[in-house]
Parts: structure tokens; sequence; C-alpha cells
């Protein structure tokens, strides 16, 4: 679901700065690996890396062993 992902970055970069405008907390959540978005970690890390300030709640119940940061994670966002 890349496609549909891709499509609502533009939209949470608009919304961010209206919800912290009326001190609402706007953040995305990853969802289980058989949801139709932001299941993948890589992709929540390319929502994170696109929309500065942008809250992420990871849900623990959908993360698959493999998915697990190790030390040695392909998905870490320090550069």
């Amino acid at each position: 679901m890349r496609p549909l992902e891709d499509a609502i970055l533009p939209e949470v970069e608009t919304a961010l700065p209206l919800a912290t405008k009326h001190d609402v907390i706007f953040a995305g959540e990853n969802n289980s690996t058989n949801g139709l978005i932001f299941a993948l970690p890589d992709r929540c890390i390319k929502l994170l890396d696109q929309v500065p300030n942008q809250s992420l709640v990871w849900d623990q119940s959908h993360t698959l062993p493999k998915h697990v940061a190790d030390g040695n994670s392909n998905y870490s966002r320090a550069k």
C-alpha cells in the first residue's frame, strides 16, 4: 500500500501544524502487518522523516519478532 501511504504524507504535513495550533496531539500509529498502511518499520520511518515533529505510537502487539531492534536493526533513524 505504498501508494496510499505516499498519498497520505502531504495530508499529514498539512494537518500537523493545524493540530498543533489548536493544542491537539496528532500522531501516527503503526498497524498490523495485515493492515493497509504504516505496517512496516521502514514506512513509519518515512513518515517521521518526511514530517518534522510528527509523533508515532508504536504498538508492540503488531510488531513481528524480525522487526524488533537488536542494536543492528535495518530500521534505525540514527544518522
